[in-house]
């Protein structure tokens, strides 16, 4: 069964872990904005910046680190693509191509074409390897 987790940056910059809620702002709940939670709920939650949040795509790196929606991966091959959605789907964009690389299975073609990824960063700690794609 697929894991739902969620990342997001707080205010303040440091990174959450966990369930994600979107609050309205009425009374008796926090203030209007983006929370990550762990599994207590809203009472426990974080604000964070909503352009920061990135789902967790199921898979781990070498090293066991989880891979969210906005990570950077560089392989045993030096390539270094980022995780993105598209069209309904995790994919990885070559940052030295303009061409997304897809799987229908990304799970089997991670383990097959993409040898060894270890996470290198996000596009927000991390947003000069965005220069590659220009």
């Amino acid at each position: 069964m697929r894991q739902y987790r969620f990342r997001g940056q707080g205010i303040a910059g440091e990174w959450y872990h966990g369930l994600l809620a979107q609050s309205v702002g009425f009374p008796g709940q926090p203030d209007e904005g983006m929370y990550i939670s762990n599994s207590a709920g809203l009472p426990y939650a974080y604000q964070v910046i909503p352009e920061t949040v990135g789902q967790f795509i199921g898979l781990v790196d070498i090293n066991g680190t989880e891979i969210y929606e906005g990570d950077f991966l560089k392989d045993s091959d030096g390539r270094i693509l980022l995780v993105e959605w598209f069209e309904c789907r995790f994919c990885l964009k070559a940052l030295t191509e303009t061409n997304f690389i897809r799987a229908t299975n990304i799970m089997e073609w991670f383990e097959s074409d993409f040898p060894n990824p270890v996470v290198i960063g996000n596009i927000h700690d991390n947003p000069e390897l965005l220069g590659v794609l220009e």
